[in-house]
Parts: C-alpha cells; sequence; structure tokens
C-alpha cells in the first residue's frame, strides 16, 4: 500500500480542504488487493454504504461509484459505475484525481427509501445518479417482504456536500466494513 501513499494523501488533502458535511473524515478507509492494489472508500455518511471509491494499480487510477454494504468480496467495488479512469504514470494523474473526485462530491444522488405498511426501517434503499446521460442505481439495502402491505417511497435528492443530511438516513456499518478491510 505504501506505493500508493501519495494517491491516498491527495484525496485525504482535498477532504480537509472542501470538508464535505456528508463525509466523516474518520469513516473513510483504505483496503486493497495485495500489495498492487489500493483501494480507497469514501462513504456518504447517511446513505448506508454509498461510496465514492478510488482504485489505484500500476496501471491506473480509477474513479467510481459502488455500494459498499460489505467487503466480503470487492464484488460491490469491482462492479461500480467508473467516473473516471487514466494511466497512474501520467503526470498529470494527481491533479485529474483530485478535480474528479471535487466534481463528484456534488454530483446529485437521488435517495430512495421504500417502506411497507407502518414499518419504521426501510425495506429497500437505493440511490440513482445520473452519469454521462444515463440513470445508475445502486442498492445499498434490499430485504425480501413475503407479505404485501402498502408501500411508500421518500425520495430526495442529496450530495456528499449537501448542507443537511437526508430524512431517510442509514449510517455506515463502519465496524463491520472494517473487520473484513
Amino acid at each position: 500500500m505504501a506505493r500508493h501513499g501519495h494517491v491516498v494523501a491527495a484525496v485525504r488533502r482535498l477532504l480537509e480542504v472542501r470538508a464535505p458535511r456528508m463525509v466523516e473524515p474518520a469513516e473513510t478507509f483504505v483496503t486493497g488487493e495485495g500489495s498492487a492494489v489500493c483501494i480507497l472508500v469514501i462513504p456518504h455518511h447517511w446513505l448506508g454504504g454509498l461510496s465514492l471509491v478510488v482504485w489505484s494499480d500500476p496501471r491506473e487510477i480509477v474513479v467510481l461509484w459502488a455500494a459498499v454494504t460489505n467487503l466480503d468480496d470487492h464484488d460491490a467495488i469491482d462492479t461500480g459505475e467508473v467516473v473516471a479512469r487514466w494511466p497512474a504514470g501520467d503526470g498529470d494523474s494527481l491533479e485529474q484525481l483530485v478535480t474528479a473526485i471535487g466534481e463528484e462530491l456534488g454530483r446529485r444522488i437521488e435517495w430512495r427509501c421504500t417502506f411497507r405498511g407502518d414499518e419504521g426501517s426501510p425495506q429497500r434503499a437505493s440511490a440513482a445518479l445520473r452519469i454521462e446521460g444515463k440513470s445508475v442505481g445502486l442498492d445499498v439495502l434490499k430485504r425480501f417482504h413475503l407479505w404485501g402491505g402498502a408501500k411508500r417511497d421518500v425520495i430526495e435528492q442529496t450530495s456528499f456536500d449537501a448542507e443537511e443530511p437526508p430524512r431517510c438516513r442509514l449510517p455506515v456499518s463502519l465496524a463491520r466494513l472494517l473487520a473484513k478491510a
């Protein structure tokens, strides 16, 4: 991971300067795949694992969105929605990274929580993002419900830069994630 220290440091500096209200610095963490791959996960504090992810390996740096709800494997990261990618050896790679992360912190997120009947916790929670003109959905919670009943959706607009947290809040299960990181 040491070879990726400059990538992690650049992103953490940006987060300190920008101080997005929906990012808790203590909740960002680094994981990887051996020493060759560094994965920096920046979760939204209230969106149950919706994360901005930086993937760095000897070939490239990638910025993507993913629903990181567990780290038993990196499937959620591997299937995330890529928003920026460039060669790691490019002389401007850190500047490109900081610019890309800065833009993504302000990206609008449609946050939808679906409730059944009078239940207080959602049966489903998902985020929709507009990326390159198409709507991309990421599920952070999906519980199966065997019986019917009235369904209600709470739909909100938010971002990592939002001033106020969403009404429907799913805190990041940091202890569970860090146990596997």
